[in-house]
């Protein structure tokens, strides 16, 4: 008889990774490591991370048995995928409105404040940070680098 798929699921926890990792090469058609192969390319097929493996599986258990998404679900879901990767490399930081950025160049202080649209310093708006700092300091420059701005992303 056997197992629901719900036992199924809840006996991963109780699997070792060795075990799981069988497991894994069983419900995915992997092949056991061939000398051919070498094991440290066989092992690259397979996550090592226990929780990695245990939710993969558990995902691979029940789309064996209720089917997987559709075509469209798929297609739908890379193209969310490739479209929030093209977003992400053509903009720089986000930074809330509001935010000020303030500079000492020149023995003057320089505040430029982060809006919806973009920036603005003494009154007038600019589209980026560095077109601010190329404004006050007459040079081409990354706005983030002139006014100090360390790391990561800004928040939105």
């Amino acid at each position: 008889m056997s197992q629901s798929i719900a036992q199924q699921v809840m006996a991963l926890q109780e699997m070792d990774i060795r075990e799981l990792q069988e497991k894994y090469r069983s419900l995915y058609g992997i092949a056991e490591p061939s000398e051919k192969r070498g094991k440290k390319a066989a092992a690259q097929d397979i996550p090592c991370n226990r929780r990695q493996l245990v939710a993969k599986l558990a995902y691979r258990i029940q789309e064996l048995a209720f089917g997987g998404l559709s075509l469209q679900a798929r297609e739908k879901l890379r193209d969310i995928a490739d479209e929030t990767e093209r977003r992400e490399q053509s903009k720089g930081p986000e930074f809330l409105p509001g935010t000020r950025f303030v500079r000492e160049f020149r023995n003057k202080t320089y505040e430029v404040v982060a809006t919806e649209d973009g920036f603005t310093w003494d009154g007038k708006p600019f589209p980026s940070l560095t077109a601010a700092a190329k404004a006050i300091s007459g040079t081409h420059q990354s706005g983030l680098r002139f006014f100090g701005v360390k790391s990561g992303r800004g928040k939105k």
